[in-house]
């Protein structure tokens, strides 16, 4: 469920629909501070009511900090608002306000009472935002050691994962559940921390021995985004699971577009950093070769075995880009032969199962025609275009991440 979005834009709605969190009480009315969700929640997507010449709007408020949040609307006595703010409420934090007056009156406790993050802090990083570097902070914490008020805090930052990822639910409070949360440190006038975002990951039993640690939500902020911050956070989280639990590998629920090519380039930085010894294996265009790096990407760097070849194509060509670009087109063959012999296991595969039901054709069995060569063509194009956009953004930040060093 990672950074999912249902590709519908608040523009498109007759109600303005917007998020803001508040790190002093001008924000409150600042219209520059305010951000649109990930998604825009169905009851809204929905609304074709009239409202006359006023334009809709319904707002989030959170402090910063506490995450404490506020929900107002610009429009009183509107049954249709007032019923969309009701059907919102699952999507909300406990213990919301509806009053400003209330709302503002927890700043001071904002400032008086030190918020302190839960859980236990495992870095500290900077990175520079909208020209200004700033320090953020990542912290570990889970449901087995968790108390009520962490329980809580979770429930308010998970109202970010369900307004940011569609189809994303409540997770259960399980002690198996573990979260990373990061936030952005203001050390004058007073020492402060601001959310930026957080990720949750279920660690399931592997027999006999281990976990398959499975990142489930995966949220940044949008006025923090594209900043490098959730590359940083997947990075963190990534290490921390290894160096702490006897993994067998590390998993993504059903990762959209966005993160799925922020994971290429971090699990590719990992690859060329951790051991620059497989290159020379994987410039080797030998099978043997090629099965003995995949391998160890799922024994050294806990990939899953789904993903190895994925790996081991796209560092390929960062490898070949970086040497020898005249290999370009041996490794486009070397790709488009992959994927016609899987497409060829597939439909084997298929006929056998068609034989077991009686059925005569592709067209009977699945509802469409077999695969063609001209599928297989462009599954190929879409996939190379996906690794040179990987490929170039890693070269583009080389001088960051590359400072080879082999255990």
């Amino acid at each position: 469920m990672a950074c999912q979005s249902n590709g519908v834009s608040t523009t498109d709605c007759k109600i303005k629909f917007t998020i803001n969190l508040v790190r002093d009480k001008e924000d409150l009315d600042d219209d520059n501070a305010d951000f649109p969700p990930g998604i825009v929640p169905r009851v809204i997507e929905a609304f074709n009511g009239d409202t006359g010449d006023v334009i809709p709007r319904i707002s989030l408020s959170f402090w910063s900090s506490s995450l404490k949040t506020l929900i107002s609307t610009n429009i009183d006595g509107n049954q249709e608002i007032d019923k969309i703010i009701m059907d919102l409420n699952e999507d909300l934090p406990i213990n919301y306000h509806n009053q400003r007056n209330d709302f503002l009156t927890l700043y001071e406790e904002e400032f008086a009472t030190h918020f302190k993050p839960h859980g236990k802090m495992i870095q500290v990083f900077d990175r520079k935002v909208n020209g200004k570097m700033r320090v953020f902070e990542i912290y570990f914490s889970d449901f087995a050691n968790a108390d009520e008020s962490f329980k809580e805090y979770h429930r308010r930052m998970e109202s970010f994962a369900l307004l940011c990822i569609d189809g994303a639910v409540r997770i259960t409070v399980d002690p198996r559940w573990c979260i990373f949360t990061i936030y952005e440190v203001q050390k004058t006038p007073k020492l402060r921390y601001h959310f930026v975002g957080f990720s949750t990951v279920y660690r399931f039993h592997s027999f006999p021995d281990k976990i398959r640690p499975r990142i489930s939500q995966f949220v940044i902020i949008p006025p923090f985004q594209r900043c490098g911050i959730g590359k940083q956070l997947l990075r963190v989280e990534q290490n921390y699971l290894i160096d702490t639990f006897n993994i067998l590998e590390i998993t993504v629920e059903e990762p959209c577009e966005a993160f799925y090519e922020m994971r290429d380039i971090v699990d590719a930085e990992r690859i060329l950093t951790s051991y620059p010894s497989f290159v020379p294996q994987i410039l080797d265009s030998k099978p043997s070769s090629k099965k003995a790096v995949t391998n160890e990407f799922h024994k050294r760097l806990f990939i899953p075995n789904k993903r190895v070849v994925h790996m081991y194509e796209l560092v390929k060509l960062y490898c070949i880009l970086k040497s020898d670009p005249s290999k370009i087109e041996e490794l486009q063959k070397e790709i488009e032969g992959r994927i016609k012999s899987q497409r060829m296991n597939d439909t084997n595969f298929l006929t056998q199962k068609q034989r077991r039901h009686g059925l005569r054709s592709h067209e009977e069995f699945l509802g469409r025609p077999a695969i063609s060569l001209n599928d297989i063509e462009e599954q190929f194009k879409g996939l190379f275009i996906k690794y040179e956009n990987v490929v170039e953004k890693l070269i583009s930040s080389e001088p960051e991440w590359n400072t080879s060093k082999e255990p």
